[in-house]
């Protein structure tokens, strides 16, 4: 068995990095799932998490904002709302875009 050293983080942290992670894959296991199994269409939206503390990804922003994935990406490029990356992964916090709509309506 390999060793594997984390230098940085502390385990409480990396424990939370590996729960969120699981977490996504298992909530994209079951959206494919429910697609194949036709209990989930393309056009229905996929339920928004709840706290303002969660990471969404750019699928689930795109249908809140009902914008496309390609706007998604300007706005990134100008810097209008930045998402955070985790390692390959492109995520936006709610509290951002809470913030950007509160500021797009006023």
């Amino acid at each position: 068995m390999s060793t594997l050293y984390l230098e940085g983080m502390k385990l409480e942290e990396f424990d939370l990095h590996v729960k969120k992670i699981i977490r996504e894959c298992l909530e994209e296991l079951l959206i494919k799932e429910q697609l194949k199994d036709g209990a989930l269409f393309e056009s229905q939206t996929i339920p928004l998490r709840e706290t303002n503390s969660e990471l969404l990804s750019r699928k689930e922003v795109s249908q809140y904002l009902k914008v496309s994935l390609v706007t998604l990406n300007e706005w990134e490029k100008r810097k209008i709302l930045v998402p955070i990356r985790i390692g390959t992964r492109v995520r936006y916090r709610m509290s951002d875009i809470q913030n950007f709509t509160r500021d797009e309506n006023n």
